[in-house]
């Protein structure tokens, strides 16, 4: 192929490729809310925000062109005019190309011939490098607004902004995106994700991410509410602050990995760290690579919420069933969603591995592994990941850990992929302490996690 180089400036690129689970997500009208311009989405969860406004006569490609410009990317061009690289990142043969996205109903739909694609009453477009619309990151929340800069690097009109966070799993979110010094109300659901915020000495408990209180959220004057898009009465609430003039962002459930990624662009992005999120996707790509590197281990696993005897299991479609997925290991419920299974189901199915949270004990000893392997109900013992000593017991705060669908997933999967293939593990490192069982502890065992990662 023959290229032509549009001469605006070299900047090298880096890309780190890793499988993530991506589902395909709905958007309801676009509101005109938020700040508009052009979003590079090179694919792989690495994305760029520029804030720009578009002239009457500006079409896609001219606009991509003032994008790079005024960024030093180089762009490079096909022989039939295609823009073929931005930045350093090129077409993949894979089916990853570069193409032109606009909103259409709140969903990107792609142009077919972005040269000449007037962009006059356009407020957000998108170049993205992806196999189709559904691959490229979102520019609304759930309920169609546009999420980008309520605040410019964590200033609204000069002073911090002022963010509420209803949930565990958005708090821990924010905090990734680097909104902890800027909460000033988060709920109750999880003393780490307080724990998180208390030290900036300003965050309140505004009560239940279940039953939110309008009254407690509107005292604290927040400027933007970030909320749990998956939940009915967070959109609910998101639509009674946002006429009382609130800025509201619903995140998507994180019911699969590709959301999470999804979630800390959208919040890094509408308080104005774009960058930040960014680097923190690549710190979490990089470390998901790092352990499936060395990973090496297969299997049917039983995920156990308890040692009862009819115990909770995640099936297909949530979290952990995702996070699964994303190892290489087989979930062996496939029924939607988090239901109860009795022994006899758990024995019919002959599980390889059953995984098991104990959040209200700390297993630190095999001593107190012991302990729990003789509460789990007799017709576990006769499946294969019993008899194989394949077991393995997740307490305490490891326990949270993996309940938690968040950014620190990939603490979780450096974790869950240790006890499955230890062997492997301690090959690659050697002094890598791997035991069949996590606690309140669970950090002193994690190498894989650099970047300012949460753990």
């Amino acid at each position: 192929m023959n290229v032509t180089n549009v001469k605006l400036a070299c900047c090298a690129g880096f890309l780190v490729a890793v499988l993530v689970i991506i589902s395909v997500t709905g958007f309801t009208t676009v509101s005109t809310e938020g700040k508009g311009g052009v979003m590079i989405d090179y694919g792989y969860y690495n994305v760029d925000w520029t804030e720009n406004g578009f002239s009457e006569d500006m079409d896609a490609v001219e606009a991509l062109e003032s994008v790079c410009k005024a960024k030093g990317y180089e762009l490079e061009f096909d022989e039939d005019g295609n823009v073929c690289s931005v930045n350093g990142y090129p077409n993949l043969q894979r089916g990853m190309e570069w193409g032109f996205y606009v909103l259409e109903e709140g969903k990107w739909a792609k142009v077919s011939h972005p040269s000449g694609y007037g962009l006059d009453g356009q407020k957000i477009v998108c170049w993205a490098r992806a196999v189709s619309a559904e691959d490229v990151m979102p520019a609304t929340d759930t309920t169609g607004y546009i999420y980008y800069d309520y605040a410019k690097n964590g200033k609204v009109q000069g002073e911090d902004v002022r963010l509420v966070s209803l949930g565990t799993s958005v708090t821990e979110t924010l905090v990734a995106a680097g909104g902890a010094p800027y909460l000033v109300g988060v709920t109750n659901d999880s003393a780490y994700a307080f724990d998180l915020v208390k030290a900036e000495d300003r965050a309140e408990r505004i009560g239940s991410s279940t039953i939110p209180n309008y009254e407690k959220i509107v005292s604290v004057s927040p400027d933007v509410v970030f909320l749990d898009g998956s939940m009915d009465v967070h959109t609910d609430i998101a639509d009674k602050l946002r006429k009382s003039g609130i800025h509201c962002v619903l995140l998507y459930g994180s019911d699969d990995i590709g959301n999470i990624f999804r979630n800390i662009w959208i919040c890094s992005s509408a308080i104005g760290f774009s960058e930040k999120g960014n680097e923190y996707m690549g710190a979490m790509n990089v470390s998901v690579s790092s352990v499936g590197n060395i990973f090496s281990g297969g299997g049917r696993v039983f995920i156990a919420y308890s040692t009862d005897t009819s115990a909770y299991t995640a099936g297909s479609g949530t979290y952990l069933d995702s996070m699964l997925k994303t190892i290489g290991l087989t979930n062996v419920f496939t029924s939607p969603g988090t239901y109860k299974v009795s022994p006899e189901e758990v024995f019919a199915q002959q599980p390889d591995i059953i995984v098991v949270m104990a959040p209200d004990v700390n297993v630190d000893s095999q001593r107190g592994y012991r302990s729990v392997m003789a509460s789990v109900p007799e017709l576990w013992k006769d499946t294969p990941a019993y008899r194989n000593g394949s077991v393995y017991v997740f307490s305490g705060k490891s326990a949270d850990l993996l309940e938690v669908a968040g950014p620190r997933v990939t603490s979780a999967i450096e974790l869950v992929s240790k006890v499955i293939d230890p062997e492997s593990f301690r090959k690659f490192f050697p002094s890598d302490k791997v035991y069949n069982y996590f606690g309140d502890s669970y950090r002193d065992y994690l190498i894989y996690q650099h970047g300012g990662l949460m753990t």
